[in-house]
């Protein structure tokens, strides 16, 4: 991740004159026609089903812990 992150980083200072590393700072810099505009939404679509993904996921396993902690299998040997 911090490779594209210095990638994205000097692609920007090439385009914008600038190093960015915000990628949400370079999203709004696409504003020029219809595709960049387009660009940029389908990028953020993308950022919000990440966050959504993780934080989802993170949080089953918090339930889950929480609900064996409850509930322990009782094992008639």
């Amino acid at each position: 991740m911090a490779f594209v992150g210095i990638i994205i980083a000097g692609a920007a200072s090439d385009l914008y004159g600038e190093e960015i590393w915000d990628p949400l700072t370079i999203l709004g810099r696409w504003t020029g026609h219809s595709g960049a505009r387009a660009g940029a939404a389908f990028c953020g679509l993308s950022f919000t089903l990440a966050q959504l993904g993780s934080n989802i996921s993170a949080n089953c396993i918090s339930a889950a812990n929480d609900l064996n902690a409850m509930f322990p299998a009782v094992r008639d040997d």
